[in-house]
């Protein structure tokens, strides 16, 4: 079983200033594949140039932590049944 790293001080103020940014759709904090604490963001859809803009302000904000960004999606996420083909459980007849 492995543990995870300390949490970097400083860290988790430094991603809610971030998410504070107009640019910013979420933000939370994750673990990179080698192990390191990083700051994780969601960019809202922009034109590349504002975005490559963005990102490279937001990178010189975070040093030394690392940075993973996405782009969200233009259309936000509806919620709706896991089985929409299926009837609710019940309110089926045939349970």
């Amino acid at each position: 079983m492995s543990t995870l790293p300390d949490r970097p001080a400083g860290i988790k103020e430094l991603n809610q200033s971030i998410s504070q940014l107009p640019t910013v759709d979420s933000s939370g904090l994750t673990i990179t594949s080698d192990g390191q604490w990083a700051i994780q963001l969601w960019l809202k859809p922009a034109d590349d140039d504002v975005i490559q803009q963005v990102k490279s302000d937001i990178l010189q904000r975070c040093t030394p932590y690392p940075v993973l960004f996405e782009i969200s999606d233009e259309e936000p996420m509806r919620a709706g049944p896991a089985y929409p083909d299926r009837e609710r459980a019940g309110f089926s007849s045939s349970w």
